[in-house]
């Protein structure tokens, strides 16, 4: 009986020695920093990852349609009870009803599904001005709903162009922000149109 007790002993030891290792590791681990620091000469050498990462796109489905139609639904219905309007037109005059619902603090900021809802209108400006349609966009992070211009690799991400910024506590500026997207559109089309080399 005397080397059981023994042996338990040893193991207690042994465990606590082990917990100390561990603690004293984790503590270390915690105080170095896990970003190197580059000189300038460093970084004018460092080879960043040119990997592309693998994406699909697809045409949305029918529960897609019905998400996005249904948040269409929800910004109309803000719409309707905070300025008086009952529809979208799908213009630029939009813009100027999302901003005045942005301005009156109409979406608070926790809420992500009305912010989104907003962003799914500015979508639908977007693609109508520039011939854009919506799609879904997968990759590693997961799938989106996105506007893609024609059959190139260019999309952009209207559904969480709000909601984004006001969780990072950005101001929601619309008209700025759709010159700026409207600009980068305008810009990828210009490249598309390039002549290709053989």
């Amino acid at each position: 009986m005397l080397g059981k007790e023994k042996e338990v002993e040893m193991l207690r030891r042994a465990f606590i020695s082990w917990v100390f290792a561990m603690g004293s590791m984790s503590l270390q681990a915690a105080n170095e920093s896990v970003f190197s620091t580059l000189t300038p000469e460093e970084l004018e050498r460092y080879q960043f990852d040119e990997t592309e990462t693998p994406y699909t796109v697809s045409e949305l489905n029918i529960g897609q349609r019905y998400i996005l139609d249904r948040h269409r639904t929800s910004a109309k219905d803000l719409m309707a009870r905070h300025l008086g309007f009952s529809q979208f037109s799908g213009n630029l005059v939009d813009l100027e009803r999302l901003q005045a619902l942005v301005d009156r603090g109409v979406v608070k900021d926790s809420d992500v599904s009305g912010w989104q809802a907003l962003g799914v209108v500015f979508g639908d400006v977007l693609a109508r001005q520039h011939g854009l349609r919506w799609v879904v966009f997968e990759d590693e992070v997961g799938s989106s709903k996105a506007l893609q211009w024609g059959k190139t690799d260019n999309f952009i991400f209207p559904v969480t162009v709000f909601s984004k910024r006001v969780q990072f506590n950005e101001a929601v500026e619309v008209e700025p922000l759709y010159r700026t997207l409207s600009n980068t559109i305008e810009e990828f089309k210009a490249y598309q149109a390039l002549p290709k080399l053989p």
